[in-house]
C-alpha cells in the first residue's frame, strides 16, 4: 500500500534498527509469516553528502583545525584538497569555543582558508525488503523525504551513509 500523503495520516513511527535477520517490527524474517508482516513507509533521515569549508588554519600534522564549526562533518568521512594526501580519513571531531578540531589519519601540509571537501567513500543507499518479499536497494535517497514504498526490512548489508531512519504506519 502506498499512502496518499494528503488524505492519510501516520498513527505510529518507530526508529528503524537496520538488520539482515529482523524485520522492522522485530519479528525474525525466517520464522515470520509474510502474511503477518507489518508494512512501513520509511523516512530517510539524514544521508551522507559533500561538505566544503574554505576556514581552515594552516597545518603540517595529522589536526584541521576549522574556524566555524560545521555538524555536517562526521568521522569516518575523507578530505581532499591541496595538500591533503590522498584516502586522508577523518578519524575524530572536537567542537571547542566556536571551533572544531578534526583529526585525521594522515599528515597534512595545507595552507589557511584552502578549499576543503568532505565525503564518504560510499555511495549513500538503502536496500530494504518490501510487502511484497522484493528486495529493493534505493541509491542517494533525498534526505527528509518518504520513500514511497510498504517496507517491512531495512538491510544493514547495503544501507550505508544512511542514519535517523524512521518507520512510519
Amino acid at each position: 500500500m502506498i499512502r496518499n500523503y494528503y488524505t492519510d495520516s501516520f498513527k505510529e513511527g518507530r526508529v528503524v534498527t537496520a538488520s539482515d535477520t529482523l524485520l522492522i517490527d522485530g519479528k525474525t524474517q525466517a520464522s515470520t509469516p509474510q502474511s503477518v508482516w507489518k508494512e512501513y513507509n520509511l523516512y530517510i533521515g539524514t544521508t551522507g553528502s559533500v561538505v566544503t569549508t574554505n576556514d581552515n588554519d594552516a597545518s603540517t600534522n595529522g589536526t584541521l583545525t576549522l574556524r566555524a564549526p560545521n555538524t555536517d562533518i562526521k568521522i569516518g568521512m575523507f578530505v581532499a584538497g591541496a595538500g591533503v594526501p590522498n584516502d586522508c580519513k577523518i578519524t575524530n571531531v572536537v567542537v571547542t569555543l566556536g571551533t572544531m578540531a578534526i583529526t585525521v589519519d594522515k599528515t597534512l601540509g595545507i595552507a589557511a582558508d584552502i578549499l576543503l571537501t568532505y565525503g564518504f567513500p560510499n555511495e549513500n543507499s538503502v536496500r530494504v525488503r518490501t510487502i511484497d518479499d522484493d528486495t529493493v536497494t534505493f541509491y542517494n535517497p533525498p534526505q527528509g523525504e518518504i520513500l514511497p514504498v510498504s517496507v517491512v526490512q531495512v538491510f544493514a548489508t547495503g544501507t550505508s551513509n544512511i542514519s535517523g531512519l524512521v518507520a512510519l504506519s
